[in-house]
């Protein structure tokens, strides 16, 4: 189930009560763009995954990718790799694949096209998360629902709902009335065209983002 590779962050204590798993989703379809593989697709020199992942570890003690089953290429990239137990049935996949292999009190779910997460999105969301236990980001004026710093409890929650059939996590947020943290939309940007390709790779060439 897992790479025998990982990337520790040596930032993060393991004793640190905040101290958080990223788990990076790769297991969409990515429909829009012709059923490639997103995450895996080269921009600016790099698999868009890797962008966001270069952003999160200084913020966090590891990070797992999840991926649907069957495809091995992101074993490649030297971080633990959970596979999803069914191909492509949304994001809660995921992070319900990979919640028995998180070791950290709080986790954080992110979308593995999504390559610019901010470098203080942890510290901002923190505070939200101690006090319900989880939190959502809202970029712009839209909720981005697949991207939630959560405790193992929570996150246990979800994956129930999850398991009991509920696909989209929106649902289980507004239940719950988890609130949500507010960003820039630009710090967001994920890739679902063509265009949102190109406009991409122009903008990491023109000036590289680090939060």
């Amino acid at each position: 189930m897992t790479a025998s590779t990982s990337t520790p962050t040596p930032n993060a204590s393991a004793t640190d009560a905040d101290a958080v798993t990223a788990i990076v989703l790769c297991g969409g379809r990515g429909q829009r763009l012709g059923g490639v593989d997103k995450p895996l697709l080269l921009v600016a020199g790099k698999p868009i995954l890797m962008h966001a992942i270069e952003r999160l570890t200084p913020q966090v003690q590891r990070v797992l990718i999840s991926h649907a089953p069957g495809n091995d290429a992101y074993r490649d990239l030297g971080f633990d790799c959970v596979a999803d137990h069914a191909a492509h049935d949304g994001p809660i996949a995921g992070l319900a694949a990979c919640l028995p292999h998180v070791k950290t009190p709080r986790l954080l779910t992110w979308p593995g096209d999504a390559p610019t997460p901010p470098a203080n999105v942890i510290a901002r969301l923190a505070p939200a998360c101690t006090a319900a236990g989880a939190v959502s980001v809202t970029a712009g004026d839209r909720r981005q629902n697949a991207t939630l710093l959560m405790t193992q409890a929570r996150a246990a929650e979800l994956v129930a709902a999850f398991t009991g059939g509920e696909r989209a996590p929106r649902h289980w947020l507004d239940r719950e009335s988890i609130p949500s943290i507010t960003f820039p939309e630009s710090a967001f940007f994920d890739v679902d065209t063509p265009d949102d390709l190109a406009r991409l790779e122009s903008r990491l060439r023109r000036a590289p983002e680090k939060g």
